[in-house]
């Protein structure tokens, strides 16, 4: 995989997100030969698409949100463009996505924060899959990583409050010497800080394979469910 062709859209967040893409690819050898800034407001993604026409481009970035990787997979498709991988980004678990593409998120990478298959330790569950699975049961759909992340302040809550003054218990010093110093395992992984927030530790890699497809997590090594597909082919055509 040599070539590289990267969407972003007009905002700073994204700007800032296709910048670093641009960096990584060529860090690991590989060469942006197209990239698209796109208004906030776009929904149609033909023309970008007609412009990759004729391009040598292996990979595909997308850093906006779902509607803009719906319409690109479906103007892609349509036009018959030829790519070896498409990341759709942190976009590919939303239930929109799903709904509009279907059988169409075969191959597709994404990346997210949490799913229950990597098998983490929240607090009061065996581990993340038994949360998913009592989650479904009660609420009739899939937990994303939003859920995790609401479960895990409530662990957060939970653990620095204990042992805390009973007359000032909310009382931010203590609360911020209280995450300094937690690190252990919960909701969303091992949970560790420093003096500037969070220290987040590789997001999870995902491919939708299978038929209907389903996530499946290919990176990192010890959260991984499944190998990735490649070439994979993600437009089918």
């Amino acid at each position: 995989m040599k070539t590289v062709a990267i969407i972003k859209m007009d905002d700073p967040v994204y700007h800032e997100i296709g910048n670093a893409c641009r960096d990584r690819c060529e860090k690991a050898g590989m060469k942006v030969v197209f990239e698209d800034v796109l208004p906030m407001n776009t929904t149609d993604l033909s023309s970008t698409v007609l412009k990759m026409k004729g391009k040598q481009i292996d990979m595909v970035i997308n850093t906006g949100w779902d509607k803009i990787l719906a319409s690109f997979v479906n103007e892609a498709i349509k036009y018959k463009l030829k790519i070896k991988v498409l990341d759709g980004g942190h976009a590919t678990i939303t239930p929109f996505l799903k709904e509009s593409l279907g059988k169409k998120l075969k191959n597709i990478f994404g990346v997210t924060f949490w799913l229950p298959e990597a098998k983490t330790k929240p607090l009061h569950f065996k581990d993340s899959i038994e949360f998913g699975k009592k989650f479904h049961a009660r609420f009739g759909y899939e937990p994303a990583y939003h859920v995790a992340l609401a479960t895990q302040l409530m662990e957060l809550y939970e653990t620095v409050l204990k042992g805390s003054n009973p007359k000032d218990p909310f009382n931010t010093d203590a609360i911020r010497k209280a995450l300094l110093g937690v690190d252990r395992d919960m909701m969303y992984g091992r949970v560790r800080f420093n003096a500037k927030g969070r220290i987040y530790s590789d997001m999870l890699v995902i491919q939708w394979q299978g038929d209907p497809p389903k996530p499946v997590i290919v990176a990192p090594a010890k959260n991984a469910t499944g190998k990735m597909i490649y070439p994979s082919d993600p437009l089918g055509t």
